[in-house]
């Protein structure tokens, strides 16, 4: 006997031992029947004329790959007794198919491929449950597989679910037709790949702006504070205060320097009264006042070349009050 003639057998005598310790782990948990372990050791023994050179042994690898109700409902088609025992490996796999695989699982691959799109947000890493592309490439290819798709059509599905970004990236790739799927989801995941690292660091910036900007609005409003409490810097201005504009009649330095000294009224910068007795400060006739300055202004329309100011005399005065009482609009 050679020397690799040796070394084969010793490594199918390792390898049937490690399978047979395996089939009882698998069998003390599930517990099964003294039917399927005769089956099971009927098959083994079957296995050592050679390695899985026959389809009985192919039959065997297969299961052995299985436990519990798959397992106990391939036993009856493993019998060498029975007409309807598994010819090979592949009728085998084709029952388990039929028996416990799902028979609208073509359909529903077909819709999830109509549906499959890369939502993945547009701004890279904005939403906390993120879509990658590589999850996304992976389900691509098994829904390409699943219903059968041949693959040179993949590519033009793949450039109509990828994302507009990327569509933009890998435009002259798609119309070039030496660039297969491969190449091109390669390219999609460098590039994918350089916008989300492009967009964490854009994202990091941002956020250090905006918690320099705070800091910065917090120790303002702190400075202010502090000086506004110590009696310093009193010219500083609340930014967030309407800005006060100095009244019409308010009179200014000059009007009011040239009234205390001439004794005018600091009302209508006239003499004849003081500021005191003016009518217009201190009456509390302002209908009537109002009524007045409506009639002055219109004299002033109709009458400007004249300069005419005409005025109220009191006993008119009282009698304006009259009438403004009898209709109503006092």
């Amino acid at each position: 006997m050679t020397r690799e003639r040796i070394i084969q057998d010793l490594t199918h005598q390792v390898s049937e031992s490690n399978q047979v310790i395996t089939d009882l782990m698998i069998k003390s948990r599930q517990k099964t029947g003294s039917v399927e372990k005769m089956t099971s050791f009927e098959a083994r023994l079957r296995d050592n004329a050679d390695w899985f050179d026959t389809e009985d042994q192919r039959i065997n690898y297969v299961k052995r790959r299985l436990a519990g109700r798959a397992s106990r409902e391939t036993v009856p088609f493993l019998k060498s007794s029975n007409p309807e025992r598994f010819r090979n490996a592949e009728e085998m796999l084709d029952h388990l198919e039929n028996q416990y695989g799902d028979p609208d699982r073509r359909q529903k691959a077909e819709n999830d491929w109509d549906n499959l799109r890369m939502t993945y947000p547009e701004s890279y890493g904005c939403k906390g449950d993120q879509i990658s592309y590589v999850r996304f490439r992976n389900c691509f290819t098994r829904l390409a597989a699943e219903p059968g798709h041949p693959r040179k059509g993949w590519k033009s599905a793949f450039e109509r679910r990828i994302s507009s970004t990327l569509q933009k990236s890998l435009a002259l790739q798609f119309l070039d037709d030496s660039v297969d799927f491969a190449t091109i989801a390669k390219l999609a995941q460098k590039v994918d790949y350089t916008n989300s690292v492009a967009d964490a660091a854009t994202r990091a910036k941002r956020a250090a702006e905006k918690d320099s900007s705070f800091t910065n609005k917090a120790r303002l409003g702190a400075s202010s504070h502090a000086s506004n409490s110590t009696g310093q810097n009193k010219n500083l201005e609340n930014v967030n205060s309407p800005r006060k504009f100095p009244s019409a009649s308010t009179p200014t330095r000059d009007q009011f320097d040239k009234a205390m000294k001439e004794g005018l009224c600091l009302t209508f910068f006239k003499p004849g009264h003081k500021s005191y007795e003016c009518r217009k400060k201190f009456s509390s006739n302002f209908p009537v006042q109002n009524r007045e300055n409506r009639i002055n202004n219109l004299y002033q329309k109709m009458f400007p070349e004249n300069n005419y100011e005409p005025k109220l005399e009191p006993e008119n005065v009282e009698l304006e009050i009259q009438e403004q009482k009898k209709s109503g609009n006092w």
